[in-house]
């Protein structure tokens, strides 16, 4: 397994912690962000915010392409489980 992988698979199992923090940088692992774009952190293929709704597609050989993949959903539900900020 190649150290790339290997940082994509704890990725991984961070984000199917049942603790929204670890899920968080879970999915920090896993995704960047710039202006209204999800970018995969591994093949740099992107989705804007717009295309929230469908299925995130990688570049061919993405080590990441592994099955449904909605960044957008994903990052809404796991701040949604977050605490409140305080003021």
């Amino acid at each position: 397994m190649s150290s790339e992988e290997s940082v994509y698979r704890l990725a991984i199992a961070k984000s199917e912690s049942a603790d929204p923090g670890q899920r968080l940088i879970g999915w920090n692992a896993q995704w960047l962000m710039g202006g209204n774009l999800v970018i995969c952190s591994t093949c740099f293929a992107h989705q804007p915010f717009e295309d929230a709704g469908r299925s995130f597609v990688h570049i061919c050989g993405c080590i990441a392409a592994d099955g449904k993949r909605f960044p957008w959903c994903e990052l809404a539900e796991i701040l949604s489980e977050l605490p409140p900020l305080l003021n």
